[in-house]
C-alpha cells in the first residue's frame, strides 16, 4: 500500500509538473507571436519605397523593373514549389532494395550453394538481371522499340556483351532467326567509349553528330564504381526521346545494377552465359 501511494504522489507531482511548463511555454510563445507582428510596420518600408521609386535612368529602370517582376513572380513561383515538394513527400515511393530484395537473395542464395542445378541458377539470376533492366528501362519512359541495351562484362580480354539483350529489334531477330552481327559490329566502338568512362551513370547525347551513320541518339551507361566489372548499357534509337538521369525515381532504380559488378560469381555467371550462346549467336568481346 505504501508503494502504491509513493507511485501516486509521484506521478501526480509529475502531472503537476508538466502543467506548469506546459503553461509557461505558452505565455512565452504567444508573448514572441504578438511582439513578432509589430516589425510589419519596418518590414514593409522596402517595398513601399520600391513602389514610388520612379528612376529616369534607363539602367536603373530596367533594375527597378527586375526587381518588380521579382516580388511579383517569385512569390507564386515559391508557393507552387513548396505545394509540390509537399505533395511529393506525401507519395509513397518503392526502393530497389524492396522491389529486387526476393529476386537479389534468390540469386545470391544460388551462387553461394555448390549443389543449385545449373537451370536452377540460370533461371534466378534471369530473373534477377531481367527484373532490374525492366524497372531501368521504364523509369527513363523507354518502350522496346525505343532501344536495344545489353549487359557488359569486363573480363581479362577485354569487354564482353552478354546474352542478355533487351529491345524490339532483338526480339525480332530471334523470332525470324536473323544474325544481329552487323547491330554489335556498328555499336563496338560506341561500347567501348562508355566503359571507359569511370562515372556509375554516364549519359553521351547527340550520338549521331560524331557517328552519324549509327541509327543511336543517346547512350546511357550504369555501371560498378572503380575498374569496370558489370554494367548495362541503353542505345535509345528513337529521336525524340528525352532521357533525364538526374530523376529520383531512375537512380533509386538505377542502384542495384550500379552494385551488381561487386558480385564476383554474378559477374562470372554473365561472361558463361555469354559462352553458352557462342554455338547459337554471334557474340563480341572488344578489347578495353
Amino acid at each position: 500500500m505504501k508503494i502504491q501511494c509513493h507511485a501516486q504522489y509521484q506521478i501526480q507531482n509529475h502531472r503537476v509538473a508538466s502543467v506548469l511548463i506546459a503553461w509557461i511555454a505558452a505565455g512565452v510563445l504567444d508573448g514572441i507571436a504578438e511582439s513578432t507582428v509589430d516589425i510589419n510596420q519596418y518590414l514593409d518600408k522596402p517595398f513601399l519605397w520600391l513602389a514610388h521609386w520612379n528612376p529616369t535612368s534607363p539602367l536603373f529602370r530596367w533594375i527597378d523593373f527586375s526587381a518588380l517582376m521579382l516580388l511579383v513572380m517569385g512569390g507564386p513561383f515559391l508557393l507552387w514549389q513548396f505545394i509540390k515538394r509537399m505533395v511529393n513527400r506525401s507519395s509513397p515511393f518503392i526502393y530497389p532494395s524492396i522491389l529486387y530484395e526476393e529476386e537479389l537473395s534468390s540469386a545470391a542464395e544460388a551462387l553461394d550453394n555448390p549443389d543449385t542445378e545449373k537451370h536452377e541458377l540460370q533461371e534466378k539470376m534471369e530473373d534477377l538481371i531481367l527484373s532490374v533492366a525492366e524497372t531501368v528501362t521504364v523509369t527513363l519512359g523507354l518502350a522496346p522499340r525505343h532501344y536495344r541495351a545489353y549487359v557488359i562484362a569486363g573480363s581479362t580480354d577485354g569487354v564482353g556483351i552478354s546474352w542478355f539483350r533487351f529491345g524490339r529489334q532483338f526480339e525480332k531477330a530471334l523470332r525470324k532467326h536473323e544474325s544481329i552481327e552487323g547491330i554489335l559490329s556498328g555499336d563496338e566502338e560506341l561500347v567501348i567509349r562508355m566503359c571507359q568512362r569511370r562515372k556509375t551513370v554516364s549519359v553521351m547525347r547527340s550520338v549521331q553528330e560524331e557517328y552519324p551513320d549509327s541509327d543511336i541518339h543517346t547512350m546511357i551507361m550504369i555501371r560498378n564504381p572503380g575498374d569496370f566489372r558489370l554494367g548495362f548499357l541503353i542505345a535509345v534509337i528513337h529521336p525524340s526521346v528525352r532521357i533525364e538521369v538526374d530523376d529520383s525515381t531512375f537512380l533509386q532504380a538505377s542502384y542495384i545494377m550500379r552494385m551488381l559488378g561487386f558480385m564476383d560469381k554474378l559477374v562470372e555467371f554473365v561472361l558463361e552465359y555469354e559462352k553458352e550462346g557462342e554455338d547459337n549467336d554471334e557474340k563480341e568481346t572488344f578489347p578495353r
